[in-house]
């Protein structure tokens, strides 16, 4: 080691780790710094996916209606409707979305944690029921029937609502709390 690697003064950026070396010769090295947040388990990945995109549809509501509106057509008639750019664009940005939840249940699959057969429907359908959901949320009202033919209305809140897409995910994935 030179004496600029041995010196923290002289040292970019402090050192980041300890060393200890122990009496049988063992280096142990200890991160100084704290570890940010990260995932315990598989499960908390996909957790974390169906609070943020419920959250983002609540914060975003042009998004949620956009996605909306883009999904009351059959995929055909859409792409009648549009240019191939568009068309290609709107694969890419909705693709990106869909592919990242996919993925998580591949893996989750393939680590014996997720019981999910085909993981690109599983996500779509998740993608789906969750723009379905926060729509409901948006509206911040839901019916019921009080009385044979006698609606009424009740409240849905926005919290009750993403923990319903948060819940949807892990049964459809197959984890059990």
């Amino acid at each position: 080691m030179t004496d600029l690697e041995r010196d923290p003064e002289r040292l970019f950026a402090a050192p980041a780790v300890e060393l200890e070396r122990r009496r049988d010769g063992t280096l142990l090295l200890r991160c100084t710094q704290p570890l940010g947040r990260y995932a315990r388990c598989v499960g908390e990945f996909l957790e974390r996916w169906g609070r943020a995109f419920a959250g983002f549809c609540q914060h975003y509501p042009a998004f949620l209606d956009c996605a909306l509106s883009l999904m009351r057509r059959p995929a055909q008639e859409l792409h009648d409707m549009v240019s191939e750019s568009v068309w290609f664009r709107l694969g890419q940005a909705i693709g990106s979305c869909v592919h990242h939840v996919s993925q998580l249940l591949a893996d989750g699959t393939a680590a014996g944690v997720f019981a999910v057969e085909d993981p690109d429907f599983t996500a779509n359908v998740l993608w789906t029921q969750t723009l379905g959901t926060m729509h409901l949320a948006r509206s911040g009202v839901g019916v019921k029937q009080v009385a044979p033919e006698i609606p009424a209305l009740f409240a849905i809140a926005p919290e009750r609502a993403i923990d319903s897409c948060v819940a949807a995910a892990l049964a459809a994935a197959g984890v059990r709390h």
